[in-house]
Order: structure tokens, then C-alpha cells, then sequence
């Protein structure tokens, strides 16, 4: 290719449509996500005060920057979108701009290195926008503060003091906002060595202005530390490793170093493996998948005809000072974690704690990509990962959107199923699978958006609590008081409607041992629940369901419109007419969802209506009902025996009848 000289404007903008085209797709489709409910929840329902009191017991610095932004962005889950994936962009230039400052011939290492952080693959929470555009600001303004360093330490004679005054600010600033960074801090002085290797090439001088310059770092970095960890009480993570070193210092060593050299394995090699692996068609659908198509097409040529036209034509040997000190921080850049005793894994949640490792390892790969012979082999095979990376980060954006539809999907059942619930409710649900980007307490905050929509007494709402992940190591206490239970037992387990579990009608459901065994039941259309949700059963207390509301729930804004009403609305309607005996309600809504051809992904659901017909009269109904729940889930057949013989108990249908009944289920309980 012809080289051409490129304005010095296009490589910063090549990083920013990089970040466009990675996350831009699907970004209007997204929604909240974990930590980005309670911020949202907390922006809409307690204001400005309720931001900085919310983020006082970890990052009290973050309540005031949050509470700037909240006039401009709002709660709007685009804007945070957009805002975010602006952040992720101006870091990757402020990272470019920062290795050209340090190795000004190294242009072609530099823009690898500055794409590898728009799309490094193993960090996959881009779409949680409220929670991470903080850390895309701070990574930001760390490479910001290295460039203003470097340029003033280069001057000549004393450095150039405002800019370096800026620099030593934007550290402090940094350090005080967040921990994340700060083994790349430590790195500074090794980054001062290398600056300052042109103006000062003896070791005994370079080494007295590295100590002189580093010295108002070091001081910041001292003086933050000795407030974190001594002055600062109040941060949820403790130094869990330093105490352990108190005890054990050799073997707390040995036990960093094999988290280390397993971060390093992660971060290098299994983070990019997945990236190969990406679902297309099955997943994504025709459409996106030819968009990811041509996207990577894109990007493979692009990158490589940009690479080839900012590098230099003489052959550039393999930049082993770049791979060395890329390494070397890998060796730090974890500690902030490993301190606090949390884990680094190629999967959500703790692939955050690959963030400090992406700068560096999009130097290490730079560099290591240099070892290919041919430099156009080198620049498609990074325009390649790149592509690669990009279409995997497309695809993880795309289990985002489907999540949050099925979280939608949840609290709009719920909302229909449970129009009130008393004060002090419990919703329950083993399904932490199914919620694949929330925990308890994230759910906690719909759940109360919507049920208390006036609680106004923060920081945090639980006048209703939601509970997944933590059933098991509360179960045995609430078991021990069902008889007084509070809670509400549900299974949300897509595409089956959400079922709201009553002792009365659901004990003959059937349990197995393990989220991914019952994840695979739910596929084969087998009735199967968690082990811990069966045994929560006797928890669940449908009279914390009040049919009717004091008024109209509002839903929050960020759960959409309310869905159009297909199978679940007439079937979540009918359950909640049942937990009021109004069988007659029950069977009306029942012909209204059939006469209009809908039917149910799960024969489960069959059983309002079967036995709504059966206590009415109509037999030939509730008969015809069974046999198509059984032929379709023969497993069935115990629940809906008890069923026919409940109603025969209670709503005197024929000997006759029942007789036949069991017959041809055969499979009755003992009575």
C-alpha cells in the first residue's frame, strides 16, 4: 500500500469507532444490570444527597462526581450507554496518547495496544454503564497524569512545573477515587526510568532524577494508603491477605504468587481463547450475525491498513522493553484484589478484576505480535484479534439485551401475578442462573421500585427483600419460623411463565440436585425445580398477596411498557384468581387465552384451568385439558391426580369420575 501522511486526529478517532462499533450495535437495546439498579434506584428516589450517602461507605469521592452527572444523564439507560462507551473511547486514546509520549517510535505497537483496550475480551461488563464509566474515566485520567509527567520531566532543565503540578493532582485525584489502579501507580517510577533514558543515558544519574522525581508520587501514594487502610473504617472490602501475611508470611506469598501467574494465564491466554468460540447464527439471529460479519471484515482490513501506514519502513525489532514492563505490572496490577481476598475468573463477576490488566496486556500483546515474520502478516493478524475480540464483545452484549428482557419479562409476570404485597415480603427464588447479571440485593431495588414507589427514607430499600444466591445459608433459620413465614416462593424459569409456588397445590413438584442439571430439565420440558426451592416450599405464603392494589402499580420507567398480553398475562391472572377462589374468574380467563389460540410453553400451567373447569362442571374440559398436560409432560400426572382428587373432595365430582381418572393417570398419591 501507498503510505500517505494521516492527520494526527485519525488514529484517536479510529479508537473511538472502534468502541462504536464494538458496543454501539446493540447499546440501545440495554438496560441495568447488577450495581446499576441500586445507583439508579438511589438517583431517582433520593437524590443528590442519596448518591453521596450511597457511596460513602466505599468510595466517598464517587457520590460527588455521580451526583455531577445525574443533572445531565439522568436515569436514562441510553445516555449512561452512550456515556459509557464515550469513557471506554477516551481512555483508549489517553492510554495511545501515553505510550506515544514514552516510545514515540513505537506508532504501530501503540494503536495495537490502544484497540486491545476498547476490546479486550476477557472484561465483559461494558453493558453495566451506571456502575463502570467511573473506572473508564479514572483509567482516563491515570494515562493523562503519565503523559503530563513524561512531557515535563523531558524539558529542559527543572520540569516544567504546572505540568507537572497537573500530574501529581490527577494521581492524588486517581488514588482517592478508586483502588482499582493502583498497582498500575506503582509502575511510575519504572515509567520515569524509561523517559528519562534520551536526556539522562548514565544508570547513577537517571536513577538520582527517577528517586527526585518520583518523590511527590510516592508521598500522594503513601499518604492514600495510610488513609485507606488506617483512617478510613468504613469500605465493605477488608485487607483480608495482609492478615494473613501477619500469620503466615511464607505461605501467604506462595499462595499470591500462584494467584498471580494464574491472573497472568487468564488475562494472556483464556481471555482470547473464548473468542473463538463466539455463538453466530443460533444466537444472534440472520441479521446481527451478518452485521458481526462485516464488522470483522472491517476491522481486519482497517486495522491492518492503518497499521501499515503509521509504521516506520525500516524493520522494527521486537520491543522487549514493551513485553518487560507489561509483565512486570501484571505482577502488581492485581493487588488491590488479591488484598481484599477476591478472585479474578474468565467469567462475570470477577472478570472486573481483569481491569487494571487490560492496558497491560494490550502492550504485551503488541509486542509479542512483532515475533510474526512478515509485517504484513503481523498487521492482519492483529487486525484479526481485534475483529475477533470485537465480534465476541458484540455477542456478550447480546446475552446483556436478552437478560434484561427477561428481567422485564420477571417483574412485569410478578407485577400482573401480585398486584399488593404486605410490607416485610420476602420474594424467593432459587433461580440465580436465570438472572445471569444480578444478585439479591441488585433485584432488591426493583422489587421495592415497585412495591414501595414513596420509600423515601434510603440508603438502601428494604421494606421488600429479594432472595436467590443467599438461599441456602438462610434457609434452615427460615424454616425454623414457616409457620409466621413472610415470604413468597417463585420459579422463573424461561419460557415458562413465572410460577408463583403455593404448598397447597405445587408439593408434588420434583427436584434435582444443581443449577445446571435443573437448567438442563427446563430445556427437555421436564417440571424439575431447584433442590433448595422445593425445600423453601413450606415458605411460601400466598396470603402476603393482596389481589388488589390501594392503586395502580407504577412500574418504573426502565422496565419498559407493559407487554403485550399474551399466554402469561391470562395465566398469571388465573393463578392469582385461584389464590382467591374465584374458579369462575379462573375458567373465564382461561376461554378469553384460548379462544384467542394461546397456549403454554409449560403443561404446568394447565393446572388453574383444569381444575377451574372440573370444580365448575364442566368435565369434559378439565379431562380433555389433562390429557393434553399429561401427553405432553407424562411427569405431571402425580400433581394432577391430586388435583382431580382435591376437587373431588371438595367440590363433589363423581365417584365415576375420579375413578377414571386415576385410571388413567396412574400414578395417584397415597391418601
Amino acid at each position: 500500500m501507498k503510505k500517505i501522511n494521516l492527520p494526527a486526529w485519525v488514529l484517536p478517532l479510529a479508537l473511538l469507532l472502534l468502541a462504536l462499533l464494538t458496543y454501539g450495535p446493540l447499546l440501545p437495546q440495554l438496560g441495568l444490570y447488577w450495581d446499576d439498579w441500586p445507583f439508579a434506584w438511589t438517583r431517582a428516589n433520593l437524590g443528590l444527597q442519596g448518591l453521596r450517602d450511597l457511596f460513602e461507605i466505599t468510595r466517598p469521592i464517587r457520590g460527588w462526581i455521580e451526583a455531577l452527572l445525574t443533572p445531565l444523564l439522568g436515569i436514562s439507560v441510553i445516555r449512561w450507554q452512550a456515556y459509557a462507551l464515550l469513557m471506554r473511547g477516551l481512555a483508549a486514546v489517553s492510554f495511545w496518547w501515553f505510550l506515544r509520549h514514552l516510545w514515540p517510535e513505537r506508532k504501530a505497537e501503540a494503536l495495537v495496544a490502544a484497540s486491545i483496550l476498547v476490546v479486550f475480551p476477557g472484561y465483559t461488563q461494558q453493558p453495566q454503564a451506571m456502575t463502570y464509566h467511573y473506572y473508564w474515566t479514572f483509567f482516563g485520567l491515570l494515562f493523562l497524569s503519565f503523559v503530563l509527567m513524561i512531557r515535563s520531566v523531558r524539558s529542559g532543565g527543572w520540569p516544567v512545573w504546572w505540568l507537572f503540578a497537573v500530574s501529581v493532582v490527577l494521581c492524588a485525584l486517581q488514588l482517592a477515587s478508586m483502588e482499582y489502579l493502583l498497582g498500575l501507580e506503582v509502575l511510575r517510577p519504572f515509567i520515569l526510568w524509561l523517559a528519562l533514558s534520551a536526556r539522562f543515558p548514565g544508570i547513577r544519574e537517571r536513577f538520582k532524577r527517577v528517586v527526585l522525581y518520583e518523590f511527590p508520587f510516592a508521598i500522594t501514594l503513601l499518604i492514600y494508603l495510610y488513609w485507606r487502610f488506617f483512617l478510613y473504617s468504613h469500605s465493605i472490602y477488608s485487607p483480608v491477605l495482609l492478615h494473613e501475611a501477619g500469620s503466615s508470611p511464607i505461605g501467604t506469598f506462595g499462595n499470591l504468587a500462584g494467584i498471580t501467574f494464574n491472573a497472568i494465564s487468564i488475562v494472556m491466554v483464556q481471555s482470547w481463547l473464548q473468542t473463538f468460540h463466539f455463538p453466530i447464527v443460533d444466537q444472534l439471529g440472520v441479521v446481527l450475525t451478518w452485521i458481526v460479519v462485516l464488522i470483522m471484515l472491517f476491522i481486519t482490513v482497517i486495522w491492518a491498513a492503518l497499521l501499515h501506514q503509521v509504521d516506520d519502513e525500516k524493520t522494527q525489532p521486537v520491543p522487549w522493553d514493551w513485553i518487560a514492563l507489561g509483565l512486570a505490572g501484571m505482577f502488581v496490577a492485581g493487588l488491590p484484589f488479591f488484598i481484599a481476598g477476591l478472585p479474578i475468573r474468565v467469567g462475570f463477576p470477577e472478570n472486573r478484576v481483569t481491569l487494571p490488566y487490560i492496558p497491560l496486556a494490550g502492550m504485551v500483546m503488541a509486542g509479542l505480535l512483532r515475533l510474526i515474520p512478515g509485517k504484513s502478516r503481523q498487521f492482519l493478524v492483529a487486525g484479526f484479534l481485534l475483529a475477533c475480540a470485537a465480534a465476541f464483545q458484540i455477542s456478550t452484549a447480546n446475552i446483556y439485551r436478552d437478560q434484561y428482557k427477561l428481567d422485564k419479562s420477571f417483574f412485569w409476570q410478578l407485577s400482573w401475578r401480585a398486584p399488593a404485597l404486605k410490607p416485610g415480603t420476602t420474594v424467593i427464588s432459587q433461580d440465580d442462573k436465570t438472572f445471569l447479571f444480578d444478585d439479591d440485593e441488585a433485584l432488591t431495588y426493583p422489587l421495592n421500585w415497585i412495591y414501595a414507589p414513596n420509600y423515601r427514607t434510603g440508603p438502601q430499600p428494604y421494606q421488600y427483600q429479594f432472595i436467590s444466591i443467599r438461599l441456602q445459608q438462610k434457609l434452615s433459620d427460615m424454616l425454623a419460623n414457616a409457620k409466621s413465614s413472610q415470604a413468597v416462593v417463585v420459579r422463573f424459569a424461561p419460557p415458562s411463565c413465572l410460577h408463583v409456588l403455593d404448598p397447597r397445590y405445587d408439593r408434588w413438584l420434583l427436584s434435582m440436585p444443581g443449577e445446571e442439571t435443573v437448567k438442563l430439565a427446563d430445556g427437555l420440558g421436564m417440571p424439575f425445580v431447584p433442590e433448595n426451592t422445593l425445600l423453601a416450599l413450606p415458605l411460601s405464603n400466598t396470603s402476603q398477596i393482596l389481589p388488589q392494589a390501594s392503586k395502580t402499580l407504577s412500574m418504573p420507567d426502565l422496565l419498559g411498557e407493559e407487554p403485550e398480553h399474551k399466554w402469561c398475562f391470562y395465566y398469571q391472572k388465573a393463578d392469582l384468581a385461584r389464590q382467591q377462589g374465584d374458579w369462575k374468574s379462573v375458567a373465564d380467563l382461561g376461554d378469553k387465552a384460548f379462544s384467542l389460540k394461546l397456549l403454554p410453553d409449560d403443561p404446568y400451567e394447565y393446572q388453574p384451568f383444569i381444575e377451574a373447569y372440573a370444580r365448575l362442571g364442566r368435565i369434559k374440559d378439565a379431562r380433555l385439558m389433562t390429557r393434553q398436560a399429561v401427553d405432553a409432560m407424562p411427569l405431571l400426572r402425580t400433581g394432577l391426580c391430586d388435583l382431580w382428587l382435591r376437587v373431588g373432595r371438595e367440590a363433589g365430582v363423581t365417584a365415576d369420575t375420579l375413578n377414571k381418572e386415576k385410571t388413567e393417570l396412574e400414578s395417584c398419591p397415597a391418601q
